[in-house]
């Protein structure tokens, strides 16, 4: 049985949590571990990468940085532990909508692997992900554009806002007008807490 942990802050300085630096601790010592960027690849949050990978590095962890695409998906494979970084949610999305991801991300998880998302990288793993992009309309040019779906890759029920505990009152208003409006729950995520979802 695998473990999904979804975070919002994940592994970054100033975000992580002592309670989530053990349980990474307990399933990445001395494991190697895969850190995907496809969230970082249109800019956004490309200063986290290094020191992601120097905080497993104090762990003892081996790690790997990729980029994963339809051809290279079969290295996943190769890793204990598959970190998804946060970021851009578009290239996340684009990635859960190739059917051969979905398949490696199950085959991953049924021989006991482990996948721990930030952020974007623990959004992903819902159904859908038009909510995070009418919510935050407006608020950065990433969110004003209009993708071909807003699927994610449905191993949650979960719609996880992370950053909490740094959205200002005018998005938690919306939020709160919109889970009214839609119906839709929206499950409020602060930096250093985290959900564990056995698959």
């Amino acid at each position: 049985m695998g473990k999904l942990i979804l975070t919002s802050g994940g592994y970054l300085d100033g975000q992580r949590s002592d309670e989530l630096d053990k349980l990474i601790f307990k399933y990445s010592n001395d494991k190697k571990v895969l850190l995907v960027q496809n969230a970082t690849t249109t800019g956004s949050n490309v200063k986290g990468i290094n020191n992601i990978k120097n905080n497993f590095k104090s762990i003892k962890a081996v790690i790997d940085v990729l980029t994963l695409n339809k051809d290279n998906l079969n290295l996943i494979f190769n890793y204990d532990v598959i970190y998804i970084t946060g970021g851009d949610l578009a290239p996340l999305i684009e990635l859960a909508n190739n059917n051969d991801f979905s398949t490696h991300i199950l085959k991953h998880l049924n021989k006991g692997g482990v996948i721990i998302g930030e952020s974007s990288g623990s959004m992903i793993f819902a159904k859908d992900l038009k909510w995070c992009y009418d919510i935050n309309k407006g608020k950065k040019p990433k969110y004003d554009t209009i993708l071909p779906t807003y699927k994610g890759l449905g191993l949650t029920n979960l719609n996880i806002f992370p950053h909490w505990n740094k959205v200002d009152d005018l998005y938690k208003q919306k939020t709160i007008n919109y889970e009214k409006t839609t119906g839709i729950k929206i499950f409020r995520m602060q930096d250093g807490e985290f959900e564990i979802i056995e698959i």
